[in-house]
């Protein structure tokens, strides 16, 4: 029912959405989000491309939460530094573009193609008119996304609760599991042999242990642990648990 009804294409960009085929409006919507993340990709090659940066290395394209989807330059691009060990390595583009970040903050100065956002320790974000148009589309085409799946989010949560009672059961039956092996499991690899125990009638008979052992203690190494006789008669003895902060006596 998962892999029907969530789309898990969009797992890998961490959006948990309902698969696009449920509804013919989700279809469209699908689309355009489709379309404008493929506007969105050719302006990030665009832009890496003029400024002959490398992509998601240098210039990254980023759906940020104040700016939505801008560029950012990597921080070893961003002050004079840079200026100072790389300049030969760069165009008169690149060099006019990280200056005008840097050295002057006015929009005046800036390259006209690209709108500067703001700087800080991760690096500087940028944008283009034609990024800030598709990051719009995408917002407004996200959002209507996510009003017309929150029916279908309704059913789906509402089916899935169905299924309660069965987790429940399976959920015993993996605890029943759980200590019925791991009880097997030490007692075959117990340094000692295991006992099995006679078990009488509920209510019947007493408690009786003969050379009792702890199952954690005995296999601590350099641990000599002395084994211990215990016996309780129904109706003569006494049961007393004395405990403080860390520690829990029984007698």
């Amino acid at each position: 029912m998962v892999e029907q009804t969530i789309n898990l294409k969009e797992l890998g960009r961490h959006n948990y959405v309902i698969n696009p085929d449920y509804d013919p409006q989700l279809e469209a919507l699908a689309e355009t989000i489709s379309k404008v993340r493929d506007g969105l990709d050719e302006e990030h090659a665009e832009v890496g491309e003029g400024l002959s940066l490398e992509l998601d290395k240098k210039v990254h394209l980023e759906n940020n939460q104040v700016y939505g989807y801008c560029f950012r330059l990597t921080k070893n691009l961003r002050g004079p530094v840079f200026f100072i060990h790389a300049a030969a390595q760069l165009n008169l583009t690149q060099r006019n573009f990280i200056y005008s970040f840097h050295r002057s903050r006015t929009p005046k100065n800036l390259p006209k193609k690209f709108i500067d956002l703001g700087t800080n320790k991760s690096g500087v974000f940028f944008s283009t008119k034609k990024l800030k148009n598709l990051s719009e589309e995408y917002k407004e085409a996200s959002q209507a996304y996510a009003r017309t799946q929150s029916t279908l989010v309704k059913q789906v949560v509402g089916i899935a609760a169905t299924y309660t009672p069965v987790l429940e059961s399976l959920n015993d039956v993996i605890a029943h599991l759980d200590v019925t092996l791991s009880l097997a499991h030490v007692a075959c690899n117990a340094p000692t042999a295991y006992t099995k125990p006679k078990v009488v009638e509920k209510g019947a008979g007493n408690l009786k242990f003969l050379e009792a052992r702890h199952p954690c203690l005995e296999v601590q190494d350099d641990l000599i642990f002395m084994a211990n006789d215990m016996q309780m008669d129904k109706g003569a003895s006494e049961f007393q648990i004395i405990g403080k902060t860390n520690w829990i006596t029984c007698f």
